[in-house]
């Protein structure tokens, strides 16, 4: 006689940059609501399945519990998920180590709840720094905000700072300070840079400002602000760009020492200057062959590998292609096919980090050695060859060959001109002699079978771009991902 499996649904979740592979639940609240529940690493699939079973029935009481990760590894704590008598669904993290106690506790905290009519906006506000901090966070993942740099900034710095048991209400102007100070200090000693320093500085005032007039009235706790008319971390010099020249670039999409998934990438990341996450986002269905034009609609968040909207919070409005890369899309699309014309072009390509890790070998097999494209400095500061900077060579490209600053700002997504205006500035110093913007694409880019005049031509094609660019193990080894 063969035991029956258990019933609970789970999915599995890949290693990602704060937890080590678990499975996650989605246990369904008496309300309706179904909140993804992270269970704890290390655990069999039917040990996951029995305890998403459990959760399951425990969610029709109106109480549950998550796994909270600290760090990659198996540690971590339990905190209460407990459904308010208006339905809506709240964290409440006591930091629980055992699980039965935990489960017990949200037990009696629902209870209470619906006993006493609480609601989101009668709940009283958190009397200690992280449970505040968790149901902020918790707020922002609820409208879709991507908050996991914000997670960041607070159990880094914030938190250990104030500390975790503090009562936000009692938290002074000189602790603010304090702060600010401390945050100097390791960037003085090479340990933050200065920009991280910002965006924590810009954490830390969001975060005081909500709990003084932020939309969510049971998250305001203060009446006054401590962080008003207190200076944030000093600026340092901004990092040097780095891009590719035309002729290096050719050099690079004609070496046929470099996997041609890897060539199409980069070719398309440059020619329609985008972002990482949002060329992974890319689906066919943005791609308007027929008018030659493209729509940048999402991109991907890369802790959890979910969609948010771009980096300036909005849709970019259609924009044309560039020409010489119109034949690459075309005889792509025809490779995938009506099946797969739905999913995204390029699928999930992994770590940024190793990605950028290849592309500077993929540069030095081309023979494009240049100094500044394999070599980081700090003085002046400037990072090597990474994948946001196939972006910067698109944008910088636009600005050599003279495209209006208005549309230069609109076909970047740029926030403001005075980002664009960084690009034109720089441009305006590089012209003479740099070689054509968005060259014509060799022909082995397009897939098509080759033949030794094809192999020679691209050789000759990556010789010359060498010669002229030298004045200035997963899916994303050979084969492309498959698209979700």
């Amino acid at each position: 006689m063969t035991t029956a499996r258990p019933i609970g649904f789970v999915e599995w979740v890949e290693k990602t940059a704060r937890a080590a592979p678990h499975f996650k639940t989605r246990p369904r609240f008496a309300g309706g609501r179904r909140p993804w529940v992270h269970l704890p690493p290390g655990l069999e699939e039917d040990a996951a399945r029995t305890l998403a079973a459990e959760l399951g029935h425990a969610a029709q009481s109106g109480h549950a519990i998550e796994w909270v990760p600290e760090g990659a590894g198996s540690r971590g704590h339990w905190r209460a998920l407990v459904e308010l008598a208006d339905g809506k669904v709240v964290e409440v993290d006591e930091r629980a180590t055992d699980q039965a106690h935990a489960l017990e506790r949200a037990r009696t905290l629902a209870a209470r709840a619906r006993a006493d009519g609480i609601t989101a906006d009668t709940a009283p506000a958190p009397t200690n720094l992280s449970t505040w901090c968790d149901r902020w966070t918790a707020a922002k993942r609820a409208k879709g905000q991507n908050a996991s740099s914000v997670i960041s900034h607070l159990r880094t710095h914030v938190v250990p700072h104030f500390g975790a048991d503090r009562d936000p209400r009692t938290i002074s102007r000189r602790e603010v300070e304090q702060l600010v100070q401390k945050l100097d200090a390791l960037v003085d000693a090479g340990e933050l840079r200065w920009k991280s320093a910002i965006n924590v500085w810009g954490t830390v005032t969001k975060l005081f400002d909500d709990m003084v007039r932020g939309k969510l009235l049971e998250l305001r706790t203060r009446d006054d602000n401590p962080c008003r008319d207190v200076r944030g971390p000093d600026r340092g010099v901004d990092t040097e760009k780095v891009h590719l020249y035309p002729a290096e670039f050719l050099a690079l999409a004609a070496c046929v020492d470099v996997p041609l998934f890897r060539r199409r990438y980069y070719a398309i990341a440059i020619f329609n200057y985008l972002r990482p996450g949002e060329l992974e986002a890319l689906r066919w269905e943005d791609v308007d062959l027929e008018r030659e034009a493209i729509q940048i609609r999402r991109a991907v968040r890369r802790v959890d590998d979910t969609e948010k909207a771009p980096k300036a919070g909005r849709a970019r409005l259609p924009f044309n292609l560039e020409p010489a890369l119109v034949p690459l899309l075309v005889a792509m699309r025809a490779e995938v096919g009506e099946d797969a014309a739905t999913g995204r072009i390029f699928g999930d390509l992994g770590d940024e980090r190793e990605l950028a890790r290849k592309l500077r070998e993929d540069l030095l097999a081309a023979g494009v050695e240049r100094h500044e494209l394999h070599h980081a400095s700090i003085d002046p500061p400037r990072e090597w060859m990474t994948m946001h900077d196939l972006r910067t060579t698109g944008i910088t490209w636009m600005a050599c060959r003279g495209d209006p600053p208005l549309e230069i700002m609109a076909r970047a997504g740029h926030a403001n001109l005075e980002q664009t205006q960084e690009y034109i500035d720089a441009a305006a110093l590089l012209r003479r002699g740099y070689g054509a913007p968005f060259p014509p694409l060799p022909p082995s880019l397009l897939g098509a079978p080759r033949g030794r005049s094809d192999q020679s031509s691209d050789r000759r094609t990556a010789r010359r771009a060498n010669h002229s660019g030298n004045r200035g193990g997963n899916a994303w080894e050979s084969n492309p991902p498959a698209a979700p």
